[in-house]
């Protein structure tokens, strides 16, 4: 099978992050760079995809426990908020 590989700037424009967060994927051995500046652009969106399901699956369960953000991005609690 031939590998779909792509420089990383434009995976990470393809994908709406930073290139330092593709970097941040192969130093964690997430993803791999057969050569150097290149990715295999499938893996980066599996990559991607995975992150958001797993964000998605953690708000769910914080606000299962009543803990939410506010508007800077900290958790709260329902006792914080005044509820």
């Amino acid at each position: 099978m031939l590998e779909k590989i792509t420089k990383i700037v434009l995976v990470a424009t393809d994908l709406g992050v930073s290139v330092k967060t593709i970097y941040n994927w192969i130093e964690a051995g997430k993803l791999e760079m057969p050569r150097p500046g290149y990715v295999n652009k499938i893996d980066a969106w599996e990559i991607h995809l995975q992150q958001k399901e797993e964000k998605s699956i953690f708000a769910s369960t914080m606000a299962k426990h009543g803990i939410t953000r506010d508007a800077k991005g900290r958790f709260i609690t329902k006792a914080e908020r005044g509820e």
